[in-house]
């Protein structure tokens, strides 16, 4: 079964586990990571980023780590944590289907 996890897009994004590990929990790994606030649980798997944005340099330095292959029920969630729609995927995806998202907002193109 995979992990269930939320993206919350609103002035920039969350992905974060459900439900959500105390902060004392979380192991910051941001060291490596340019593009978001990124931690882990204790065995290492992602458990939160947050960033104001994603980036297509992001995506692709990212695209082979794998970190970011492990599959994932995602839920997509407003504001006010209302789920909106949810698919299955990996964390890549998810930071693909956040870049997409804004490239509709702010009418850009990929």
């Amino acid at each position: 079964m995979a992990r269930k996890l939320a993206i919350q897009i609103v002035n920039g994004f969350v992905i974060r586990q459900e439900p959500p590990l105390p902060y004392k929990e979380l192991i910051n790994i941001n060291d490596e990571m340019y593009f978001a606030r990124l931690y882990a649980d204790k065995s290492g798997k992602i458990c939160y980023i947050f960033n104001s944005g994603v980036t297509l340099k992001s995506i692709e330095r990212y695209k082979d780590d794998e970190r970011f292959a492990e599959v994932c029920d995602f839920d997509v969630i407003t504001y006010d944590d209302e789920p909106v729609e949810s698919f299955t995927g990996s964390l890549m995806d998810a930071l693909i289907y956040i870049r997409n998202f804004d490239d509709k907002r702010f009418g850009r193109r990929s």
